[in-house]
């Protein structure tokens, strides 16, 4: 720190949001259970569709952004 500098230390928002910060999509899932005694194995599949992209930015003329796709794969365990 450099004697006489002014720190800022407080905290911003920005005014500026983008309409993919909340946003809505389609969801299909499939999944079984197996027993094994008292333990339980379930795997699950999940396909996700979002409707917008949830983050995106333009730099030199290339757009990034998150993907609209999103592929899961759970499994649960429980005894």
């Amino acid at each position: 720190m450099v004697s006489g500098e002014e720190v800022d230390y407080s905290i911003h928002q920005s005014e500026y949001s983008h309409e993919s910060e909340s946003t809505g999509g389609v969801v299909a899932a499939g999944g079984v259970e197996f027993h094994a005694g008292r333990l339980k194995l379930s795997p699950e599949f999940r396909y996700n569709r979002w409707a917008g992209r949830y983050w995106e930015f333009y730099h030199r003329g290339f757009e990034r952004g998150s993907n609209r796709n999103q592929a899961e794969i759970l499994f649960g365990i429980a005894f």
